[in-house]
């Protein structure tokens, strides 16, 4: 339902996002269904929902006039000098890119997620990292991409210890506006999609952030995720 590899994503980045809520939200639309909305009433119970933050990216849009690829880069990716980042096939494919590759070997073709503002981001290491560093300066009370105010509350707790909703990870028992918090105060996020793992995390006491991407099938591949954690360890360590 995400993933259109035959269309052409620089014709359908405007329109495809604001198609496909309505055809996912709107009763009696071709994706709609009820188990689309949670059954817990509004701060119960935490659900991770890919929907939810494209929903958040297409408020953006009604409220700016601006499609949220083109937001992006007026307001985050040139700022922030993200010159090698795109939402677009055609965009990064201007630029040396990798290709995604299946567990066994076989790369993916180009592809376009019809809820791209929820992780279709095309980066490299280097940009992500340009675009941790403005959080890290922003957690720590310097305005940049956001005004101080509004960083602290991106990233800030968004429910207290006691009365917390239900359903939460463990290993992230708090969250910020779309940014995990672990138990020891990192903030950050990670995610896949076919052919690409990424995870970026900070510790707001230090201001040392990690970044780390991969081009190969993550879900289902126990070889690529006992390397990134022993690769994540070893950030860890030399961060310290």
């Amino acid at each position: 339902m995400r993933f259109d590899p035959a269309a052409p994503p620089a014709e359908n980045a405007a329109t495809a996002l604001p198609a496909f809520l309505r055809a996912y939200l709107v009763p009696g639309s071709r994706h709609y269904h009820p188990r689309n909305f949670a059954a817990n009433p509004p701060g119960a119970a935490y659900h991770y929902t890919n929907i939810g933050a494209a929903l958040a990216a297409h408020l953006l849009e009604i409220k700016s006039g601006l499609p949220y690829a083109e937001f992006a880069r007026r307001y985050v990716l040139a700022p922030a000098g993200m010159t090698a980042s795109s939402w677009t096939y055609a965009e990064y494919a201007r630029q040396p890119h990798a290709v995604g590759y299946r567990t066994k070997g076989r790369p993916y073709g180009p592809y376009f997620g019809l809820t791209y503002p929820d992780g279709g981001l095309h980066t490299s290491a280097h940009d992500l990292a340009l675009y941790l560093q403005q959080v890290i300066r922003g957690a720590a009370g310097q305005p940049g991409l956001l005004t101080a105010a509004s960083f602290r509350t991106l990233l800030a707790p968004q429910w207290p210890a006691e009365g917390a909703p239900t359903g939460r990870n463990p290993r992230e028992p708090n969250t910020g506006i779309f940014w995990a918090i672990r138990p020891n105060g990192e903030r950050g996020h990670l995610g896949s999609d076919p052919g690409v793992f990424a995870a970026l995390f900070f510790d707001p006491q230090t201001g040392v952030g990690k970044v780390f991407l991969t081009n190969v099938d993550f879900d289902d591949n126990p070889a690529a995720q006992r390397q990134f954690a022993a690769i994540w360890k070893a950030l860890d360590a030399v961060a310290k």
